[in-house]
């Protein structure tokens, strides 16, 4: 929405090399993430979920809000899969 958010995470759930699952502990609005990564093919296919609980005029733009959360964890994974790929940190 034009402004970047922050978070604190808390890492609720770490089984390498299956899952691993955080929950805010500070931000705009209580915020849960959980990573799924399965082999396929060639590499990993990772499947990611957000929960999320806009509250108060946050709740009046939750499409808006779903949709920046989806693309910036796409271009947040696609990023991730460029730097694995091309062996860089």
């Amino acid at each position: 929405m034009g402004r970047p958010l922050t978070f604190d995470w808390r890492v609720t759930a770490f089984h390498p090399p299956q899952t691993m699952a955080a929950t805010s502990t500070s931000g705009t609005m209580p915020t849960s993430l959980r990573f799924s990564f399965a082999e396929h093919e060639d590499g990993c296919r990772v499947t990611a979920t957000i929960e999320a609980s806009p509250a108060g005029m946050l709740r009046l733009v939750e499409p808006i809000v779903a949709q920046t959360a989806s693309s910036t964890l796409a271009a947040g994974l696609a990023r991730a899969r460029e730097l694995l790929e091309s062996g860089s940190s």
